[in-house]
């Protein structure tokens, strides 16, 4: 197998494992991206329908993201999410209703 085959094959199946994790149906799961928009590393990012109690298990797997570096995973049919990240630096960002059919990617701020 070559490497770059390899490393789609990686990357398709951490979606798969993210969109099980968080009760998503192959059928309806859509791919969806969080880009690090801050000026410190996040430590943690979980995500949520906005019409949902409790929160989905820490997408980055205690894998720090990058500044300006993005992470992609799979959602479900609703649009909009609540999401919630913390930094290395302690701080935290929680953003609610973010409409996440509007776009795929969505740069997560400080402000």
């Amino acid at each position: 197998m070559r490497e770059g085959s390899r490393s789609h094959h990686t990357g398709a199946a951490a979606l798969t494992v993210v969109a099980v994790l968080m009760g998503v149906s192959a059928a309806s799961a859509r791919p969806v991206s969080i880009v690090n928009g801050t000026r410190t590393a996040m430590v943690a990012l979980q995500v949520r329908p906005s019409d949902a109690p409790v929160w989905r298990p820490d997408i980055l797997n205690h894998r720090p993201l990058g500044i300006q570096k993005q992470i992609g995973f799979e959602v479900g049919p609703a649009c909009f999410f609540d999401v919630k990240a913390m930094f290395e630096d302690g701080h935290r960002i929680n953003k609610q209703h973010v409409n996440l059919c509007k776009s795929t990617t969505y740069l997560l701020t400080d402000f």
